[in-house]
C-alpha cells in the first residue's frame, strides 16, 4: 500500500496560481500569514533571499529553487539581504497587476540579469484538516534544483508550467494547478529523502518496522486494533514498538488510528446515502454516540453538523 499516497488523497491537496512574477531592480515583499494553506515560489530564472518569520533564518533561493511555506507563514522575499519588507498589497498597488495572470514591479536599472521571474501560488487544505503529515512539515521546504537531479522529470514539469503561465491558453489554470500538486508531492519525497531520520510522522514512512504497522492500519480502520498485535505485525516486542512508533510519528498508535479514522470519517461524511450510525460502525466504533464525542473532540463539530455545513 501507498501510505503517501492514500493520506494525500485523503486531505485533498488543491493547488491554485496566483500569478507569474516578474521582479526587477531592488524590491522587497512581505506576504502575510495564510491558514490553511501551503504557499509556493517556483523559480523560473534570478535570484532572491527569502525570510520565514518562524524561523528568523534568511537564505538565497536561485534558479530551479522550489519554495513551499506549508503553514501558510508569513514570510520575506527580497532582491538583497538589507532590503526591507513592504506589504505585498502595496506592491501591487505600485505595479503592474494582472490577477491570476501576472505581477510585474520595479525597474531593470540597465542590469538584465536583476529581473526574477516566478511562479506563484498555493496549495489549499481542508480547514479542519488535522492529519500530522501536514502538521509535521518545517516551516519552510527549500527544494534546490541540485536535490532534484534524480527527477529529471521536474524540471520539464516547471518549465510546463511557466509555459502555461505565459501563453494562456485554455486549460491553463487546470493544468497549472495539476503539475504545481504533483510538484508540491515531489518536494514531500525529496524532503523525505533528505530528512530520514529527523522528520516527525514522514520518520515513520520511512520506517519499515512502523511503515508495515500504518499499512495494516489503513488497510483496516475499522478494526479493533491493539498494540500488541501491531506490534506482532511490525516484529517487534510491544514495548520496543510502542517507543519507536511515538519516536517517529509523534504520537501512539491509538492516537493515530484515532486520527486516521476521524480523517475518513469527514470524506465519509460527504457521502448522504451513508448514515451516521453506519460510518460509525465500519470505523470500528459500536456505540454511535461514543463515534459522535470521539469526531467532535478532534474536529471540533458533531457529524451531523460537519455534513450540514459542507
Amino acid at each position: 500500500m501507498d501510505i503517501l499516497s492514500e493520506i494525500l488523497d485523503t486531505i485533498h491537496l488543491k493547488g491554485s496560481l496566483y500569478f507569474r512574477t516578474s521582479l526587477k531592480g531592488d524590491w522587497g515583499i512581505q506576504v502575510p500569514q495564510y491558514n490553511n494553506v501551503a504557499r509556493f515560489h517556483i523559480v523560473v530564472n534570478g535570484k532572491f533571499w527569502l525570510e520565514v518569520d518562524e524561523t528568523g533564518e534568511s537564505f538565497e533561493v536561485k534558479p530551479g529553487d522550489i519554495i513551499i511555506v506549508p503553514h501558510g507563514a508569513e514570510h520575506l522575499m527580497k532582491s538583497r539581504p538589507e532590503m526591507e519588507g513592504e506589504a505585498l498589497e502595496k506592491l501591487i498597488e505600485k505595479g503592474e497587476f494582472k490577477e491570476g495572470e501576472l505581477l510585474s514591479y520595479g525597474e531593470m536599472g540597465g542590469n538584465e540579469s536583476s529581473v526574477v521571474n516566478l511562479i506563484c501560488g498555493h496549495y489549499e487544505f481542508e480547514e479542519t484538516n488535522i492529519h500530522p503529515i501536514i502538521q509535521s512539515l518545517p516551516p519552510v521546504l527549500h527544494i534546490k534544483k541540485e536535490q532534484s537531479l534524480n527527477f529529471a522529470w521536474i524540471n520539464t514539469a516547471l518549465d510546463f508550467i511557466d509555459f502555461e503561465a505565459v501563453q494562456r491558453e485554455p486549460g491553463a489554470n487546470s493544468i497549472i494547478k495539476r503539475l504545481s500538486e504533483i510538484t508540491f508531492i515531489q518536494a514531500i519525497r525529496v524532503y523525505m529523502k533528505e530528512n530520514k531520520e529527523n522528520s516527525v510522522f514522514l520518520s515513520g514512512i520511512n520506517d519499515r518496522y512502523i511503515r508495515i504497522s500504518l499499512e495494516e492500519i489503513h488497510a483496516d480502520p475499522g478494526k479493533k486494533w491493539k498494540v500488541e498485535e501491531l506490534a506482532r505485525v511490525a516484529g517487534l516486542s510491544r514495548t520496543l514498538y510502542s517507543e519507536r512508533f511515538k519516536k517517529l510519528t509523534g504520537m501512539t498508535p491509538a492516537n493515530y488510528i484515532t486520527t486516521w479514522r476521524m480523517e475518513l470519517a469527514k470524506e465519509r461524511l460527504k457521502d448522504r446515502d451513508q448514515s451516521v450510525g453506519q460510518i460509525a460502525s465500519d470505523l470500528g466504533y459500536e456505540a454511535e454516540e461514543h463515534f459522535q464525542k470521539t469526531f467532535k473532540k478532534h474536529i471540533g463539530e458533531t457529524p451531523s453538523g460537519f455534513r450540514k455545513r459542507l
